[in-house]
């Protein structure tokens, strides 16, 4: 299953315009919206083996949030990276 793939701090994959560290499985495809072009990040998962398998790679929690409450609404699920606090 395809997920859209974020994290809390939003700082973890891009610094400025350039990837900075992205998961092993991880990709890039570039979506367009209203103001243009941008690249948005994924990642494939297809069994509760595999979500745990990546939340022992990445080392921190995950949230998973289902397609109608995600931040995108494209019928994709998420799955944020928790690594920094939020309210």
């Amino acid at each position: 299953m395809k997920f859209h793939l974020s994290d809390t701090d939003s700082r973890l994959f891009c610094e400025g315009d350039q990837p900075k560290e992205i998961p092993e499985g991880a990709y890039f495809e570039w979506k367009r919206d209203n103001d243009g072009y941008k690249k948005e990040l994924y990642i494939n998962i297809n069994t509760a083996e595999d979500l745990l398998a990546f939340a022992k790679r990445v080392d921190e929690e995950l949230i998973i949030i289902p397609p109608e409450k995600n931040y995108y609404r494209d019928g994709i699920p998420e799955i944020e990276i928790y690594n920094n606090y939020r309210e």
